[in-house]
C-alpha cells in the first residue's frame, strides 16, 4: 500500500527502511536513514521541486535500482519514502522553526554519545545538487550544512569543526527554517510545489506507472 497519511514513521519503520537499503535491496551504495532525510528536506524545502524520477535513483545510488522480492515489498519500501517526505512536508508546513533534522548519534572513543551531522548534511547537499544553480541566492545560510558535507583535508575547516562542532550543529535547524521562508513565495505563487504528497492509489500493478514517477512501467523499473 502507498501511504495515505502524513504521519512521522514509527522506529520500527525506520529499522525496516533502513534493514531493506543495507541488506536486502541488492545496492551498493544505497542512502542511510540519515542520508534520506536530508535530502528530502532539502527538496521540500528548495527553490524548485524535483519529481520522485529525480531525487528517488539518489537514494538507491544505483540507477537501476534495488532487487524487489515482490511487487508487495516494493510497494511498502516506496510507501515508506513517500509517507516519510509526507511527514516532513507536514512539519515544515506546520512549524519550520520546530523543525529538526534526523542526525546520527553515536559513541566517541569514550563511548560518550556524540551526534553527527555529516550524513544528513551529505544527503541534504545531494539534493541540493538537483538544481544546484537555484540555490545560488542562499549560499550564505547553506554554510553550516555545507561545512559538514565537504570532504575532510582542510586543516582550517577540520579544526574548525573539532572545536566548535556543537555550535555549527545548532546552525542546521535555523539553516532550514530560513531557506524554507526564503524560497516560500516561489512556492506559493505555483513555481513549484512541496506540498503533502498523498497516494490515494491502493496497489501498482505490473503494467501501471512505477510510483516512483520515472514514467516508466512498474515491471520495467522498480519492480525489474
Amino acid at each position: 500500500m502507498l501511504p495515505t497519511s502524513n504521519t512521522d514513521l514509527t522506529d520500527e519503520e525506520l529499522d525496516e527502511l533502513e534493514q531493506f537499503l543495507m541488506r536486502d535491496s541488492g545496492l551498493d551504495a544505497p542512502m542511510s536513514i540519515n542520508e534520506i532525510d536530508g535530502l528530502l528536506t532539502a527538496v521540500l524545502i528548495g527553490p524548485v521541486f524535483p519529481p520522485p524520477s529525480q531525487w528517488m535513483p539518489l537514494v538507491w545510488g544505483d540507477e537501476g535500482g534495488p532487487e524487489f522480492a515482490s511487487e508487495e515489498q516494493a510497494q511498502r519500501i516506496i510507501g515508506l519514502l513517500m509517507q516519510h517526505m509526507n511527514a516532513l512536508s507536514r512539519q515544515l508546513q506546520e512549524d519550520p522553526d520546530e523543525f529538526e533534522p534526523l542526525l546520527l548519534v553515536d559513541l566517541d572513543e569514550d563511548r560518550k554519545p556524540i551526534t553527527i551531522a555529516d550524513h544528513w548534511c551529505l544527503g541534504f547537499m545531494a539534493g541540493v545538487g538537483i538544481e544546484e544553480t537555484a540555490w545560488q541566492e542562499v549560499e550564505k545560510t547553506l554554510l553550516p550544512i555545507m561545512m559538514f558535507a565537504l570532504e575532510p583535508g582542510d586543516a582550517e575547516i577540520d579544526d574548525e569543526l573539532e572545536t566548535k562542532r556543537e555550535q555549527w550543529i545548532a546552525l542546521l535547524s535555523p539553516a532550514v527554517a530560513k531557506i524554507y521562508r526564503h524560497f516560500l513565495a516561489q512556492r506559493a505563487d505555483g513555481r513549484s510545489s512541496p506540498k503533502t504528497m498523498i497516494h490515494p492509489e491502493p496497489k501498482v500493478g505490473r503494467n501501471g506507472p512505477c510510483p516512483c514517477g520515472s514514467g516508466k512501467k512498474y515491471k520495467k523499473c522498480c519492480l525489474h
